[in-house]
């Protein structure tokens, strides 16, 4: 485990861990949002440091001078053999959680069947003898690839006794030593800025005056099916600060193309990356902008909401096209009246995310806060752009937000009326998507969007719409929010997840 390690990541790894011997002696692996994070003994995380690093999560329970803490008895003799201080965390199971949703899952599979028992918030002998026919179980919309098949087997009973998970460690592997030192470019770089007007939404890039100097690595650590992400290292007042910087590899939504199109491409090619990519980081700028407007009117509205949910910041880097190019560009060379390739720019992240909608898709079977807040925030977004735009493949990961555990949404795609706001917009097809699939939940009633801006009569009575079975053709083409909206996407740790890229 390393210091910058994520506690997020951390806590995915040792529940992948864990649910190859849960799935042993049940069928339904346990779910991310089941399971919780104590400090021994039995003490819960302070809210706003559950997605801190190791190292900020030591210095802020551990700081110098407070009486280390007890460990468990058969976790002492590490402290001693490694002879440096050491802390115990504990796994708890919302069991009620759990079960609630198994139930849910057998009774569908069993079309009914009254032979199943639960009493006391545990499960009494429920046999899954059928495949499910419903999505399988999910914090998000990913692949289920992702998650462990279910198998078949007998559930245990009210006397069943799950044994509570004291550590995880996993020792280096064997060839940890011999791993491979990846190579970088050295570049000099100027920073683009997006900013937004804050009257009509309207966004304006600026070039910074002052050049910045970084390391980018010459091999991608992650793909998409459009999209490259680089690990970036930008030397400044504060030291070395690692990013993650992408690139569009091609710019078209062929399946049968998997190429480098910027591999010996020309000025135009190039030209029409960059306008993508600034398109890509006008789409978060903007996102910014109607989320302040939609949290205004929340609180105008006097709604309660979930306030810690934000954007990922995100600005450009250019290289310049009369100095040496970095071998992460793809670009053998410039011609002197081509302009240098833009990267996208956006702090890391956890790799764990959390998706909401797909491309074509935007299910609202969420029943929590968080869920509600982000349909409702979509929902109201259609409005305040009177009707012009809508926000698809709404995706996040864990965050401090306003020092309290949040969500940062990142890599979101955009359906507006004049299909011009960058790969994967839809169109009036995108926008109809939307309203064909929404659902008002909790707030989205309270602040009276579903009265004062009704989607389908809105929609159909403003536009000139495609028919039901273009709409269907092209969900069919380019997947659903089940199977995370047909392509992968990229997250701020650079992994490829469901959901998508850039048409993604």
């Amino acid at each position: 485990m390393e210091k910058s390690h994520n506690w997020v990541d951390i806590k995915t790894d040792i529940l992948q861990t864990l649910n190859v011997e849960w799935v042993k002696n049940t069928a339904i692996p346990l779910l991310d949002s089941e399971v919780s994070l104590h400090l021994h003994p039995n003490s819960l995380l302070e809210d706003g440091t559950s997605s801190m690093t190791v190292a900020d999560f030591v210095r802020h329970y551990f700081p110098p001078g407070r009486p280390q803490p007890t460990l468990p008895l058969q976790f002492r003799y590490l402290e001693k053999q490694r002879g440096t201080p050491a802390f115990c965390l504990e796994l708890f199971i919302n069991i009620d959680q759990y079960n609630k949703w198994c139930k849910a899952e057998i009774l569908d599979d069993t079309d009914g069947l009254d032979d199943l028992d639960f009493k006391d918030g545990s499960l009494l002998h429920a046999s899954l003898g059928k495949s499910s026919r419903r999505r399988p179980r999910s914090d998000s919309l990913s692949d289920p690839q992702d998650h462990i098949a279910k198998q078949q087997c007998t559930m245990t009973g009210s006397g069943a006794h799950h044994r509570q998970i004291s550590s995880m460690f996993k020792p280096l592997p064997a060839n940890h030593l011999s791993k491979p030192v990846h190579k970088s470019s050295k570049i000099n770089f100027e920073k683009i800025i997006c900013t937004v007007d804050n009257t009509t939404g309207q966004t304006s890039f600026t070039t910074l005056p002052d050049s910045l100097t970084g390391y980018i690595q010459d091999a991608p650590f992650a793909k998409g099916t459009m999209k490259n992400a680089y690990q970036l290292i930008l030397a400044g007042v504060d030291g070395e600060v690692e990013y993650v910087a992408k690139r569009f590899f091609r710019l078209s939504d062929d399946i049968d193309q998997l190429s480098d199109e910027l591999a010996g491409a020309g000025g135009d090619q190039i030209a029409q990356h960059n306008a993508q990519i600034k398109a890509e980081c006008s789409r978060l700028r903007q996102a910014k902008w109607f989320l302040s407007a939609f949290y205004d009117h929340c609180s105008v509205s006097n709604v309660v909401v979930n306030k810690y949910i934000t954007i990922a910041d995100a600005f450009l880097l250019q290289e310049k096209a009369s100095v040496e190019l970095s071998a992460a560009s793809g670009i053998s060379s410039y011609s002197l009246e081509d302009e240098g390739i833009m990267w996208l720019v956006e702090m890391q992240r956890p790799k764990n995310v959390e998706h909401f909608s797909g491309t074509l898709s935007h299910p609202s079977t969420g029943m929590d806060l968080k869920s509600s807040t982000i349909y409702a925030f979509t929902h109201f977004s259609y409005g305040h752009s009177n009707r012009n735009l809508v926000f698809a493949d709404v995706q996040g990961s864990p965050a401090v937000v306003n020092g309290r555990d949040g969500l940062i949404l990142f890599d979101l795609m955009t359906h507006t009326s004049n299909g011009n706001s960058g790969i994967g917009d839809f169109g009036i097809r995108g926008i109809k998507s939307f309203a064909a699939d929404h659902k008002c939940g909790i707030v989205c009633r309270k602040l009276g969007l579903d009265k004062d801006l009704p989607l389908r009569a809105r929609v159909d009575s403003d536009m000139e719409l495609d028919s039901d079975d273009d709409l269907g053709m092209a969900r069919e083409n380019h997947g659903t929010a089940a199977d995370g909206g047909g392509n992968k996407s990229i997250d701020g740790s650079g992994s490829a997840t469901g959901g998508s890229d850039d048409a993604e």
